[in-house]
């Protein structure tokens, strides 16, 4: 949890819960093959994003990709509000929890701050918890009123 998973923190909480109630071996092992195959993941994706890649993702991962370039490329613009397109990206990154959400809003601070006001710092609350699913939300209820 304190690099962002969303995933292991359940996983490990069904083990360390198994062991501790002294369920089934069988049990036991289905917890550990589970928590193990997400570990695999993680580490995967933190590999490839150190080198430089998508990660093991899959096709979220890999819009979300697409998403930080398109997100930085809109960046260029730095006082302007976020194009619908830069919104739109960092939005999928949100969606995908995908990690390069953090440094997609820290490069947008200033035109999101400027489009929402300081609404905008409930997103990065969430951000700074790596809730990405509350991000999102918090983000959401901001950009429903500007269509308004």
């Amino acid at each position: 949890a304190s690099i962002g998973s969303l995933v292991l923190p359940p996983l490990a909480q069904v083990l360390e819960t198994a062991a501790h109630d002294g369920r089934p071996d069988a049990e036991l092992h289905q917890a550990t093959g589970a928590l193990q195959r997400a570990l695999d993941r993680l580490v995967a994706d933190i590999r490839s994003a150190l080198a430089g890649g998508v990660g093991a993702a899959g096709a979220a991962g890999a819009a979300g990709a697409a998403g930080a370039q398109a997100a930085s490329a809109a960046a260029s613009a730095p006082s302007a509000a976020l194009s619908a397109e830069a919104l739109a990206a960092f939005r999928a990154l949100l969606l995908s929890s995908d990690y390069a959400a953090v440094a997609a809003f820290r490069a947008h601070r200033a035109a999101l701050r400027q489009q929402f006001g300081p609404g905008i710092d409930g997103v990065e609350a969430c951000l700074n918890r790596f809730d990405y699913d509350g991000a999102d939300a918090a983000l959401a209820a901001l950009v429903a009123p500007s269509r308004r």
